[in-house]
């Protein structure tokens, strides 16, 4: 869609390219420039004058729809790729509680308290659960996830 919308925008800016000279010449010629156009020509050159400049300011009018389109397109894109990063942020800051236990409880320390208490294990794996489960409930309450 983006794509398209470059291309209608391009499209008016060569239209209005090609149309703006054609307002310089016809203006020239109404000034009576050229001795051979008599009362009748220049009544129609005013009207083709007229149309020019309806047409270019048509033309300008849409041009600017067309870049506020766009903006609004691009404003969009962002708005989604700005959730899509907090979601990924949230995911990432609730893996690193269980990460960080995890890599403290593998470092093959002699002299962890916890080596030696029968329930060491269950308890790194109640810590690693409950700060996941808080990482969730945190996010999810600020509507991260």
């Amino acid at each position: 869609m983006q794509q398209e919308l470059f291309d209608v925008r391009r499209d008016l800016l060569l239209f209005r390219r090609r149309v703006a000279p054609i307002r310089e010449v016809v203006a020239t010629l109404l000034r009576r420039e050229v001795a051979w156009i008599d009362e009748a020509t220049l009544v129609h050159l005013q009207d083709v004058y007229d149309h020019i400049l309806r047409a270019i300011d048509l033309v300008d009018g849409q041009r600017e729809l067309m870049g506020n389109a766009v903006d609004a397109h691009l404003a969009i894109i962002s708005n989604r790729m700005n959730m899509v990063m907090k979601k990924m942020t949230s995911w990432g800051a609730i893996l690193l509680g269980s990460t960080l236990v995890a890599g403290i409880y593998g470092m093959n320390f002699e002299h962890m308290p916890e080596l030696g208490w029968r329930l060491g294990y269950p308890f790194a794996l109640s810590l690693m659960f409950g700060v996941t489960v808080a990482g969730f409930a945190y996010f999810r309450r600020k509507d991260w996830l």
